[in-house]
């Protein structure tokens, strides 16, 4: 048999969600494809949680970053800790991107597996509570940085997976979405992310898993205590009103009782078939156009006796100029 490549040729296996449903938005629907793309933008962002130092500081938790995991970092964490989630935008300098402010930021699906179960029935889902937005400058870096954190009280989900310590081998997912909202733009920007972590306990020191990381020491860096996520920002044009009623969906009345209606007997008035009749008969009145236009092109050439002099001529001698004038009538 063919030989299969090697585990760490193959791309690793991110879990992918949709949008955590937000209890002030609801559930947002995409832009209509129809809509005309104005621009697109790459966005890079940095996912941060950060615990409370006996500093009074909040200081990003340990990441243990590999390929093989799922989520390609883990985070980990101590049991009993204030938290904040720290969310970083990064992109170009654009006019037209501008984030106005953070609205939300959902976090739910508590659960020990990559894959996200249905969430008509969570219960764990929580709105943080967020800290204002800022732009940030950093020297030698001429790129847009956006900047929020929310504080995550992690014991308001109820959830067993995020109030005791994690068991050996086990792995806690959560997703989150963050609503942000542009300058100029009717609809949130939604970023979501899945995230993946182990809970130690209290007082537990915590490093890498991975021994080039522990001997490295690169997990004392902060930059390497957050994950990355690259995401598509596309920015469409607003529809006209005229567009957006003809692309609303249509409410089917037809079954429904009017008063009086018995006394049409049966009768009702039909619907988009009617349109589509019409337009089968306009067909049928352009395709009897063509036949007898062609009829009478056969009736005046048979008149002209074109088709027999040509039949005549064939044998005897070429055709003159004149003849072939005719002849091409």
């Amino acid at each position: 048999g063919v030989r299969q490549p090697p585990k760490r040729m193959l791309p690793p296996s991110i879990p992918i969600s949709q949008p955590v449903r937000s209890p002030k938005f609801g559930s947002v629907l995409p832009s209509p494809s129809t809509s005309h793309v104005h621009a697109k933008y790459d966005v890079l962002v940095w996912f941060e949680i950060c615990e409370l130092a006996p500093n009074g500081e909040y200081v990003p938790s340990v990441v243990d970053h590999s390929d093989d995991l799922p989520c390609r970092g883990l985070f980990l964490l101590h049991q009993g800790i204030q938290r904040r989630i720290r969310i970083t935008i990064v992109h170009e300098h654009a006019s037209e991107m501008r984030w106005k402010d953070v609205r939300e930021l959902v976090v739910g699906r508590i659960r020990n597996t990559p894959e996200p179960e249905e969430e008509d029935n969570d219960s764990s889902v929580l709105s943080l509570g967020l800290f204002p937005g800022e732009y940030l400058e950093i020297p030698g870096d001429d790129r847009c940085m956006f900047r929020f954190e929310a504080a995550w009280d992690s014991s308001l989900h109820n959830s067993a997976l995020l109030n005791r310590v994690t068991s050996y081998g086990e792995q806690i997912f959560m997703t989150i979405s963050a609503y942000l909202e542009l300058e100029n733009c009717g609809r949130p920007a939604i970023i979501t992310k899945d995230l993946s972590m182990i809970i130690y306990g209290r007082d537990a020191r915590v490093g890498p898993r991975s021994l080039k990381h522990l001997f490295s020491g690169s997990y004392r860096n902060q930059e390497a205590n957050r994950l990355s996520g690259v995401y598509e920002l596309v920015l469409r044009r607003a529809s006209e009103a005229g567009v957006q009623r003809r692309q609303r969906r249509v409410l089917d009345t037809s079954s429904t009782y009017v008063r009086g209606e018995e006394n049409l007997h049966g009768w009702r008035p039909r619907g988009d078939s009617l349109i589509f009749d019409h337009q089968w008969e306009l067909e049928k009145l352009t395709r009897l156009e063509e036949v007898e236009k062609i009829r009478h092109t056969l009736l005046l050439r048979d008149k002209l006796g074109i088709d027999k002099l040509a039949l005549c001529n064939k044998t005897n001698h070429d055709f003159t100029k004149s003849e072939k004038v005719r002849a091409s009538l």
